[in-house]
């Protein structure tokens, strides 16, 4: 026969001649390991924002069979945890977030509200989870005891009728006594009284076993039922728990040895013990201190007779305590989750769990949301609040991948906090000092602040930047100019951009570049030269040089007395004065060649500046103008008028020193030439000659 299942908490029980050798196994695993989680087991249940349904197993470990039941996730409304419709005590916390009460209760029940944050202790009845037991109803037993007939090999019981009979529930083979279940095939130098799930068997006077799936013939140990396999032994003042695997029904096998009490009274856990209690394993280990219902539980460490630590549950704190000297309180942790270390944690409230380090100091988690490193800070779920007279900081980290950190000026103990963001570092690594960083691209990464940022679009570019930010394109922060200097590739670039809109992208214009070959470029992106200066003239204070080599050729200039000065070998070769006047060592050697001007179109306006000797092919009638002349210049004007046009000179009100006073009349074949100059405020003329 297989094994059967206790109704409420779903224990092994080991059918009659099975378990052989397996005893130990099914006991620790499916009965003693069981029972204990029953008692004082947790399970952890982690809700995903629906109702829940804890887990039921058969003789294995399942979430029902726990005495405690933690409940966490987050939650956006109300939610039901169901349990099995049988007979259980449970403890069941509310550690959800979101702030919402879980209902415990069976499928067709209505069940017990728990509030979030709070923990409650309810029984199921078999129907519905309920508030505690509130009655037991009486057991009585009416009829007579009759025996009907009588079974070989069975012991005489009184049936539910109290009717002495026999049968195969109780069996004796003249060696071993099974309940429930046919004696399994046990060495015959061994007794044993055997149940359906295992048995109690004894080898010698020294040595008595309890055993579940299990049986021993004398040469190995046999699995009753495809299950696994238990065992708790006694002998010579050693008592020993030993399990094994799950195995197939008939097959061999062999105990692992789980927990041993030496005659010396140590307890070991997976190991010999070689101390009062020795515990070795990978697996969790579960340890409970109890005290009466109006006082505290504690746990002592004695050394030398003398209490040299506890560990303290304390009622009117609703905290646990430690105490390394077995007076000062070294570590608190209270009832709302949060830990002190030597302090009793602040006030915190929400939905974090705080770590008070010090006075001062401490370190909180709030879900799996943030967590944060503070000082002279806690959060009382509501308001940041000084713990005590002085200055307050955070450090911050949370699910979005950022990093902050915030400081405030000093205030007094127990007033909420204004806190200032001192700097944030976001998940693309982008740092922003007094500043949040912008929807930089992920791409790259940057330190921002309130008015400029250092960031990178590449490996092959570094950019400072002013009112800028990129994510795929270059925008406007707010609603100003922006600047940016570019490295990139061994060049630098400084460019501009006009007041533009927050959010908005930019259009820069090149201000000036410095290429990798080391030409300077001002409003220019490829500059030709070391210096190339487009669209725009170089301008350099009074007293300052523009020199070559050594420097000892240059030239100076002062814009306060209109001088400009030429050297050669450190001394002075040549000075332009606020006239125009050219003096000292003025040297032209193998000949000097001007340039002659061609004036064009019908009102050009005549002027020194273009050149002393210029041409002028006529093409119509022509009314000139005058240009830009001062006192003392003078030029050769060479006209063609092959076409016979006219020049009408009123617009340059020329005085005519030749022809009576009158303008000169033109050659229709070769050139005329007019000589202009200026004296005073006047412009004089005559004809020269023909050419």
């Amino acid at each position: 026969m297989p094994s059967t299942y206790t109704t409420s908490l779903r224990l092994t029980l080991p059918a009659n001649g099975e378990l052989a050798g397996t005893w130990g196994t099914t006991v620790n695993a499916g009965v003693t390991s069981l029972a204990e989680a029953s008692i004082a087991g947790t399970a952890a249940v982690a809700m995903i924002d629906a109702d829940y349904t804890l887990s039921v197993a058969n003789g294995s470990t399942d979430q029902a069979r726990n005495m405690f039941v933690t409940l966490t996730g987050t939650l956006s409304a109300a939610r039901n945890v169901i349990c099995p419709a049988v007979s259980k005590l449970y403890f069941v916390t509310n550690n959800t977030t979101g702030g919402y009460a879980i209902t415990f209760k069976t499928l067709a029940g209505t069940g017990i509200s728990v509030p979030n944050g709070q923990r409650a202790v309810v029984y199921c009845n078999g129907t519905d989870v309920v508030g505690g037991l509130t009655s037991l109803d009486s057991l009585s037993l009416n009829g007579s005891l009759t025996l009907v007939g009588g079974t070989a090999n069975t012991v005489p019981y009184l049936n539910g009728s109290k009717v002495v009979t026999t049968g195969a529930a109780l069996a004796f083979d003249g060696a071993n006594l099974s309940l429930g279940t046919a004696p399994s095939a046990w060495s015959a130098s061994y007794k044993s009284y055997e149940l359906p799930a295992g048995a109690v068997w004894s080898v010698s006077p020294t040595s008595l076993f309890l055993t579940s799936n299990a049986y021993n013939n004398g040469t190995n140990y046999i699995y009753k039922t495809s299950n696994a396999a238990s065992q708790y032994q006694q002998g010579s003042g050693v008592h020993t728990w030993s399990v094994a695997a799950s195995g197939t029904a008939g097959a061999t096998f062999s105990f692992t040895t789980a927990m041993t009490l030496t005659a010396a009274g140590n307890l070991g856990i997976g190991v010999s013990p070689t101390y009062k209690l020795d515990v070795y394993g990978t697996g969790s280990q579960t340890v409970a201190v109890r005290a009466a219902t109006s006082g505290d539980a504690r746990f002592y460490a004695e050394c030398a007779g003398t209490n040299s630590g506890w560990m303290q549950y304390t009622r009117s704190l609703q905290a646990l305590q430690w105490s390394a000297n077995g007076a000062t309180q070294h570590l608190t942790l209270d009832s709302s989750g949060n830990l002190g270390l030597g302090v009793t944690p602040s006030a915190w409230g929400g939905s974090g769990r705080a770590f008070d380090i010090t006075s001062t100091g401490s370190f909180e988690a709030i879900g799996g949301n943030s967590t944060s490193f503070s000082y002279n800070r806690y959060f009382n779920g509501t308001s940041n609040i000084y713990k005590t007279t002085g200055f307050a900081s955070i450090y911050s980290q949370n699910s979005s991948g950022q990093h902050a950190w915030y400081t405030a000026p000093s205030g007094t103990a127990g007033n909420p906090i204004t806190f200032t963001t001192a700097m944030t570092l976001d998940a693309s690594g982008n740092l922003g000092l007094k500043f949040t960083p912008s929807a930089w691209s992920s791409v790259n990464y940057s330190l921002q602040g309130a008015g400029g940022s250092f960031f990178s679009t590449g490996l092959d570019n570094v950019i400072t930047a002013n009112n800028v930010y990129f994510d795929g394109a270059y925008k406007y922060v707010g609603a100003y100019n922006a600047t940016m200097a570019v490295q990139s590739a061994g060049q630098h670039a400084w460019l501009t951009a006009a007041v533009g809109t927050a959010g908005a992208a930019i259009s820069f214009t090149t201000a000036m570049t410095l290429t990798a070959s080391g030409n300077l470029g001002i409003g220019t992106a490829s500059p030709a030269s070391k210096l190339h200066v487009a669209s725009g003239a170089i301008r350099l204070s009074d007293g300052y040089e523009i020199g070559w080599g050594d420097n000892s050729a240059y030239i100076a200039g002062n814009g306060a007395t209109e001088l400009l000065q030429f050297f050669t070998a450190s001394s002075e070769r040549m000075r332009i004065d606020s006239t125009g006047t050219t003096v000292s060592n003025l040297t032209i050697n193998d000949g000097y060649t001007e340039e002659v001007f061609a004036v064009s179109g019908t009102t050009p306006a005549l002027s020194p500046t273009n050149g002393s000797i210029q041409t002028w092919t006529l093409s119509g009638a022509s009314t000139p103008t005058a240009g830009t002349w001062a006192s003392g210049q003078s030029l050769t004007l060479m006209v063609d008028d092959g076409t016979a046009f006219t020049i009408n000179w009123a617009s340059v009100a020329v005085t005519w020193k030749t022809g009576g006073g009158t303008a000169p009349t033109l050659n229709t074949t070769g050139f005329t030439v007019i000589q202009l100059w200026k004296v005073g405020t006047t412009i004089y003329g005559a004809r020269v000659g023909d050419a």
